[in-house]
């Protein structure tokens, strides 16, 4: 929600949201209750900036976003938003390839011994890579 806030008074349209939690994805499109005021505020948010479109993507396509939480998570910058204007240096080799259009796997976990075979499709940018991950 704090991004949204950010958006919008910054007037940083249009915008289009990527979110690796498929979870935040069902609570804004559908009914909630345990979680309702912030998901309503969250959803008048993105009203006023132009419903903006809402989509899934795996954390191996966007390495540094993933990198940024991460890192953030460790030094408990929960109570306070930063705006960087480049990137820190540790980021740096992830912002190059990046940039460079490097394509990662898709990483999954088994859990299930009874599963045979998954079938995906991983989207990276332009590319279309099918995914077949068997476990034995």
């Amino acid at each position: 929600m704090q991004g949204l806030k950010i958006v919008k008074d910054n007037y940083l349209m249009p915008l289009e949201i990527s979110t690796d939690s498929i979870e935040v994805i069902n609570f804004i499109n559908n009914v909630h209750e345990s979680y309702s005021s912030i998901i309503c505020e969250c959803r008048s948010l993105m009203h006023l900036l132009g419903d903006p479109k809402l989509s899934h993507t795996y954390r191996e396509q966007n390495k540094v976003a993933d990198l940024l939480a991460k890192e953030g998570a460790k030094k408990r910058l929960f109570e306070r938003t930063r705006i960087l204007q480049v990137p820190p240096m540790f980021a740096n080799e992830t912002v190059w390839a990046d940039i460079l259009g490097t394509t990662y796997p898709r990483e999954i976990s088994t859990h299930n011994s009874n599963l045979i075979a998954t079938n995906a499709t991983i989207y990276t940018g332009n590319n279309t890579i099918p995914l077949f991950c068997n476990d034995t």
